[in-house]
């Protein structure tokens, strides 16, 4: 693991995946234009407590679900969370005009791209 050089406060540190260093961005934000959620789940849905038989398998796909979500709408709905839970994730994605929610993994590049088409252009 690399070692983070030292810096004043006032500096700014990024790194890049050639070298393995983290990013720390002066003022904080977030760096990704879209973002991808999992939960692991059972494929009935039950509860989680269930007894270990019944227990989600994190090996078999289908016990996977997940979300997509672009930057703008994190940022404008949760701008200085660093976490967040599945029940407001679901509200935010649900109530955003591109996201999608409860997506399988076989599906999942197809919401990733669509939603990379409805991003407005950087250029």
């Amino acid at each position: 693991m690399s070692k983070r050089p030292m810096l004043s406060p006032e500096e700014p540190f990024v790194g890049g995946s050639e070298t393995n260093d983290w990013y720390e961005l002066t003022p904080p934000r977030r760096t990704a234009d879209i973002y991808v959620f999992s939960l692991l789940r059972r494929p009935d849905g039950r509860d989680r407590r269930a007894p270990k038989q019944h227990k989600p398998n994190p090996l078999d796909l289908g016990h996977w679900k997940f979300s997509v979500l672009d930057t703008a709408t994190l940022d404008r709905e949760r701008p200085d969370q660093k976490g967040i839970a599945f029940n407001p994730l679901m509200k935010i994605v649900q109530g955003s005009a591109h996201g999608s929610a409860g997506i399988r993994y076989g599906d999942l590049k197809a919401a990733v791209d669509r939603l990379v088409e409805a991003l407005p252009s950087s250029s």
